[in-house]
């Protein structure tokens, strides 16, 4: 069978995604595919944003780590090994 595409392709999602859709796409991609979720590029929260939790907007764009997952959406196109972030929401810290 021929490959679909000549580049690994990256999907990245937050929680609108369906995980059986995501599944999907990955068995049909093989190797060529890397699934990572926004989760992952959450900020990590100051003492006092941790305290008022329930106050933060997670949903806002600014929660987010862009440039980061930028920076990992390249070193995967480039064939490079690379570390996603693990963010813990209970401590709410990467």
């Amino acid at each position: 069978m021929e490959p679909l595409v000549e580049k690994p392709v990256s999907v990245i999602c937050k929680f609108f995604f369906k995980f059986e859709l995501l599944s999907s796409i990955k068995r049909e991609f093989g190797h060529r595919c890397c699934v990572m979720t926004f989760d992952s590029f959450y900020k990590g929260l100051s003492e006092d944003q941790h305290n008022d939790a329930d106050n933060y907007n997670f949903d806002s764009p600014n929660a987010l780590d862009f440039d980061l997952a930028y920076e990992k959406i390249q070193e995967l196109l480039k064939y490079e090994d690379t570390s996603v972030p693990v963010y813990d929401f209970a401590t709410h810290k990467r």
